[in-house]
């Protein structure tokens, strides 16, 4: 189980790195093959023994404090579902037996798991469990398949090339800004938004004034 950030770098095409590793399984071993999820709203305890995939459900003893305190004043049923009760059984033969029933489909896994947590894909695991949520850095998983194919792109044509998510890509596009225009970005950390708009109007942001000073290296390379 990784966090979102991480996740966001795996669909990237980057690895899964120690600090990103949020749970396991309790067996998980170097060299074994696993499944790489990810919990979107981040609410799991770093560390965590995961069964999402045994039981389709999340622990609430796994998870940040305020999760299951919200759960219980919603009073939502089909929400509480979603979460293992004490005493529920665990059965870590995924793939064969989980519970009553059979799964057979990678439609019927995605389907039976809980709101928030989506396949990433699957990788091999570089390190143990225990190093895995104990060391600070380092490589934990070697992704094989991922849902979204991306090539690493980290030191590629550096400093000729940014790399940015398809929501900032469309921004400078829909202003369409003219070489006349002054644009002011409120928001600028790094810059990518604020130096992309500076390409598109053949200009240069202003490294006086804050956006240059917060983006020196955007700035440069823009």
């Amino acid at each position: 189980l990784i966090s979102r950030r991480c996740a966001e770098s795996v669909l990237r095409g980057a690895d899964v790195f120690i600090p990103g590793m949020v749970g396991c399984s309790p067996r998980a071993a170097a060299g074994d093959t696993v499944t790489v999820l990810c919990d979107v709203h981040d609410r799991h305890l770093r560390g965590s023994s995961t069964h999402i995939l045994s039981t389709g459900k999340l622990d609430p003893k796994r998870m940040k404090g305020g999760v299951a305190k919200a759960l219980e004043e919603t009073g939502n049923e089909e929400a509480k579902a979603q979460f293992r009760t004490a005493g529920e059984r665990l059965d870590h033969k995924y793939g064969e037996e989980s519970g009553a029933r059979r799964i057979t489909t990678t439609e019927e896994r995605d389907q039976r798991l809980p709101e928030g947590i989506v396949v990433i894909g699957k990788g091999i695991m570089q390190v143990d469990r225990r190093v895995a949520m104990n060391a600070k850095e380092g490589l934990g998983c070697k992704m094989t398949e991922c849902v979204f194919r991306a090539p690493p792109l980290n030191g590629v044509l550096h400093g000729s090339m940014y790399v940015q998510n398809l929501p900032s890509i469309v921004v400078p596009h829909i202003l369409a800004p003219l070489p006349t225009d002054s644009i002011l970005d409120m928001c600028a950390s790094p810059g990518g938004k604020a130096t992309h708009c500076a390409t598109l109007m053949d200009a240069h942001p202003d490294s006086e004034r804050e956006e240059g000073r917060r983006s020196p290296g955007n700035v440069a390379r823009a």
